[in-house]
């Protein structure tokens, strides 16, 4: 059991974290250059690396991407890198070197991800690492957002009640069937693409579906938690679609 929720456990905390159809990644704003030359030399020097790291998965999108393809697969991963850029010159505006870190660290490791991805599954482990480190940082939590952090602690109870009420039968399924996990990759998938998005109000649609989904699994007889679970967050990943 202990094996069980470890692996869902992981899947719930692995945080840790269009442009013009061209290959070539644009350089940092003025705005953004402005904002980084009152940082430390070190920081200065980890976002120089990481705009070049960025260079090299527009790189590996564009290599491993067939020629009719490669306008959609350019505009998708330019969007990315865009946010992910935005979400570090936001950090370097305020001075706030902890977050900078943070968001370092958790781009440095989406983008390993992405360029050491199997080639025809680059961009879809791009859509997924990269809009995780642009969500909160679920380590931080009950000091970041608190709406998201809410809906992650739901999520820790909701999938525990899951994994608790469980047979000795259904635990040796889930070795075989990725329901479950699915289940749960797609809830964190759907939150973390709202915040990418860094539509507001679309985020407070998504959590409270969420929110909901939980809630219904929280309160579920223990014999009923799997069967809800699976029907409520199929709910709330078409609602969120």
């Amino acid at each position: 059991m202990a094996k069980i929720i470890l692996v869902f456990l992981s899947l719930i905390f692995a945080n840790v974290a269009a442009a013009e159809a061209s290959s070539t990644q644009q350089p940092l704003s003025p705005a953004t250059k402005k904002s980084i030359d009152d940082l430390t030399s070190a920081t200065k020097k980890d976002i120089d690396d990481l705009t070049l790291l960025f260079q090299e998965v527009t790189d590996a999108i564009n290599t491993a991407t067939p020629p009719a393809k490669k306008p959609e697969a350019t505009r998708a991963s330019s969007k990315h890198i865009q946010t992910a850029e935005s979400d570090v010159a936001k950090a370097a505006k305020a001075g706030d070197e902890e977050k900078l870190a943070h968001l370092i660290l958790a781009y440095r490791m989406a983008s390993a991800m992405v360029i050491h991805a199997p080639p025809a599954e680059r961009l879809k482990v791009m859509e997924d690492t990269f809009n995780s480190a642009a969500a909160p940082n679920p380590y931080e939590c009950p000091n970041v957002d608190k709406a998201y952090c809410e809906t992650r602690s739901k999520f820790n109870k909701a999938i525990l009640g899951v994994v608790a009420a469980a047979s000795p039968e259904q635990k040796k399924l889930w070795d075989k069937d990725s329901t479950l996990p699915k289940s749960m990759h797609t809830a964190m998938s759907t939150v973390n693409k709202a915040y990418a998005d860094g539509d507001d109000k679309e985020i407070a649609r998504v959590l409270a579906a969420y929110n909901k989904a939980a809630d219904s699994v929280i309160a579920a007889p223990p014999s009923d938690k799997l069967k809800v679970m699976e029907s409520t967050f199929k709910h709330a990943a078409a609602s969120g679609a």
